[in-house]
This record gives structure tokens, sequence and C-alpha cells, in this order.
């Protein structure tokens, strides 16, 4: 005997714009089910569209498109926040070769932070530099230098 599986039907274009435009953080209408609704080119006064954002919402294929919209933003923050951590490395490396102690321990503390260390104990070992070139090694000065006017 086969069991009766009901396909799931992919979302309408208007229910696709919906879930983007309510659920995508940096949307001008992110967590707002009535101008979500509007945007997405659903009409009527505020009251209807309010009424059918509420409908959306609990849409159970609305809701598995949340899911996957929040996976995908999950997804996307930890890339930058391992970018940032790449570049925080670089720059400590470039602190240790010109001995600045200040550079050291103001990017050593943003690594800490942004990698979940909350502990201000800093340790120093020998560090052989990567291989980096002249602009890299400008940019990354330069991101030192400003971090520091505003920590001055």
């Amino acid at each position: 005997m086969v069991a009766n599986k009901k396909k799931t039907r992919p979302l309408t274009e208007r229910q696709e714009q919906f879930a983007i435009n309510m659920y995508t953080i940096g949307s001008d209408t992110f967590g707002n089910a009535t101008e979500s609704a509007r945007k997405a080119g659903y009409s009527g006064n505020d009251n209807t569209l309010s009424q059918t954002g509420i409908k959306l919402v609990r849409n159970g294929r609305i809701k598995a498109r949340k899911a996957e919209l929040q996976a995908e933003t999950a997804k996307q923050a930890e890339w930058t926040r391992q970018d940032a951590i790449d570049t925080l490395t670089k720059a400590k490396t470039l602190a240790i070769e010109s001995g600045n102690v200040k550079d050291i321990v103001a990017v050593s503390r943003e690594l800490s932070a942004i990698s979940g260390h909350h502990n201000h104990v800093i340790q120093t070992k020998d560090v052989s530099a990567p291989a980096i070139s002249e602009e890299e090694r400008a940019r990354l000065d330069l991101i030192a230098r400003n971090y520091n006017k505003g920590i001055a």
C-alpha cells in the first residue's frame, strides 16, 4: 500500500515577496506584516492589509520560508564574522611586527570580543608574519590607526 503524500505547492510570487519583505533583516518592512503585504503587491486599506499579513504569517509554507531565510541570514553573518576575524588577525600580526604595544592590545581585545573570549589576559609569543602585499599592509595599518584614534 502506497502512502498518500500531499505535495506542497510552492509559494506564489506575492507570498515569496511577502516572506522576503517580512523576514529579511535590513528590509524596510522587516517585522511589519501590514507593510510587507502592501509592498508584496497585496491591496486594500490598512485593516485589510493587516488581516492579510496575519494570515500570511500563520501560513505553514511561509513559516517554512521564514526558517530558510533565517538560516541564510545566519550563514551570511557567520561568514562576515569570520572575515572580520581574519582581518583582525592580519592587523595583529602587523602590530606585533611594528612592536606597537597599544595596537597589539587594541587588536587583541577586538579579536577576543569577536571570538567570544572575554578574558583580558594577553599572552605573547613569537609569531612569524604571513606574506602580505604592501597594499594590504597599508590598508591594515590605516585600520589600526583609525581604531586607535577612536580609543585614544
